[in-house]
Formats: C-alpha cells, sequence, structure tokens
C-alpha cells in the first residue's frame, strides 16, 4: 500500500480566528503561512516515505479550504521537495479510461468493493489487466492518540469537525456515510445536520482513530474489502496546528505503515 496525502490548503487558524479575521483570505500574511504549511507538510511526508501529496480537483472558498489543485500550487511544492509525486484528484470510470487513481469517497465496505471491482471492469475495457485495488486509492481520515477519545477530540477540532459538517455537509457530500438503517429513519432524504457526527465517521469507516491497534484493526479491515493500492489521508492542514498534523503523520508512518507499505 502507498500512502497520499491530501490537503484541503486553508488559512491556518481557529474559527474563532476565523470569525475575528474575516475575510481571512484577504490576510497576506495568512495565505502566505498557507502556502508555507503545504511546503513544510510535503516535505515531511516526503520524509516520511508517503509517495505523493495531492490537492481537490475544485477551488472551494474564502473561509476555509481557499484553495484547489492550481497548477502553480503543485509546481510550488514539486520544487520544494525531491522525488514525492503531487497532483489533483478525479470521480473512476475516467481514471479506468486514462490510468488514472481514482480516488473513493464512500466508506461503507460493500461500496467500497463495488466500486473497486468497477475499476477493474473498467480499466478492462480499456485493454489494461489490473487485480483487485490495483491502482485505487481510498480516502479516509486519521487522527492518533493514546485513546480513542483524544483521537476524536483531535478529528473534531479538525476538518471532520469543522468542514464536513461546516459546508461539505451543504453540498450533500456527508451521505456518503450513510448507514444502512438511514435508509428506513430518512427514506428519501439526506441526513439531517444533527447526525454529522464523530461517532458516525467511525461507524460508517471513514476514521481510523484511537492508537495503533485501532487504526490497524481499520487498516486491516480496509485491505479485506478492497485491497486499495493507494491510501490517501484527509490531511488537517490549516484546521489542526501544523505541529499536531506532523505529530499524527510521524506516528501513522512509525506505528502503522510499516505493516503495509
Amino acid at each position: 500500500m502507498r500512502v497520499m496525502f491530501f490537503f484541503y490548503p486553508a488559512i491556518p487558524g481557529t474559527l474563532d480566528e476565523r470569525e475575528k479575521l474575516r475575510p481571512s483570505a484577504a490576510r497576506t500574511d495568512r495565505f502566505q503561512q498557507m502556502l508555507s504549511e503545504s511546503v513544510e507538510l510535503s516535505q515531511f511526508a516526503e520524509d516520511l516515505a508517503f509517495r505523493a501529496v495531492t490537492f481537490p480537483e475544485h477551488h472551494l472558498h474564502t473561509e476555509g479550504g481557499e484553495m484547489g489543485s492550481l497548477p502553480l500550487l503543485t509546481r510550488h511544492v514539486l520544487a520544494d521537495t525531491k522525488k514525492i509525486m503531487a497532483g489533483p484528484i478525479g470521480s473512476i470510470r475516467r481514471a479506468a479510461r486514462e490510468g488514472l487513481i481514482p480516488t473513493l469517497l464512500g466508506a461503507d465496505y460493500v461500496e467500497l468493493r463495488r466500486f473497486a471491482e468497477l475499476h477493474v471492469e473498467g480499466t478492462a475495457k480499456h485493454g489494461r489487466q489490473l487485480k483487485l485495488g490495483e491502482n485505487l486509492g481510498a480516502f479516509r481520515g486519521v487522527d492518533m492518540a493514546d485513546i480513542k477519545a483524544q483521537a476524536h477530540e483531535l478529528a473534531m477540532k479538525g476538518l471532520m469537525g469543522t468542514g464536513w459538517p461546516g459546508w461539505a455537509h451543504y453540498f450533500g457530500s456527508t451521505d456518503a456515510f450513510r448507514l444502512p438503517e438511514d435508509d428506513l429513519k430518512y427514506p428519501g432524504q439526506t441526513l439531517p445536520l444533527s447526525e454529522i457526527k464523530m461517532e458516525r465517521f467511525d461507524k460508517a469507516h471513514f476514521t481510523l482513530s484511537g492508537n495503533a491497534s485501532d487504526v490497524r484493526r481499520d487498516m486491516e479491515d480496509l485491505v479485506a474489502a478492497a485491497n486499495p493500492e493507494w491510501f490517501i489521508w484527509q490531511g488537517d492542514q490549516g484546521y489542526l496546528p501544523l505541529d499536531d498534523c506532523k505529530r499524527i503523520m510521524e506516528r501513522f508512518a512509525r506505528e502503522v505503515m510499516p505493516h503495509y507499505v
């Protein structure tokens, strides 16, 4: 398995700071800090043997997730790293046709398996024979701490507790975390905001949280479901302090990666 670090490049700051500095993206010093952190975390990922960094294919907004995958941003990162790959992500049929690495947001293991099989079928139609999970990426959040409650606290201070309920939910993206019982509880409708909680992220298998044993159990289930060649880590740059991001990345690289890379 290869590890890819995914950025939602964001102006660094807490929710309170964003409120006080609004529009925070107009602050030149904070914007430069965002660029600097993106490069620094890319360099750190490279040192930890991550294989790639990537950015969203779309441009977002001015109060969190301020940049998408601009070619200038990619070149900026590549100019200050040695060998790590960098680029945008992108849906599954086009990836199968053009030999790209599709990124799967869906967390349910049954659905993940279905998409992995669809990818194998799609590439075969274009003359490429792949094994299940080959050239495929699974997108997940990671928060590591000694106990799960501490990991959950980090996650909710980061992108899981700010970006997902704060803006992604209003685009319907949190329906990626639907559970089988939701079809009975919320038939014909999207999930309400009140359901977008850490417990759901864990139960839907989107977040890998806790200590090394907890995270490795989740990784084993992910491998059993689809054996993705790429593990795509939803990063918290700008949402958590830089030192917290580095500490979690380093712990994952030391305590989890050696079992899968």
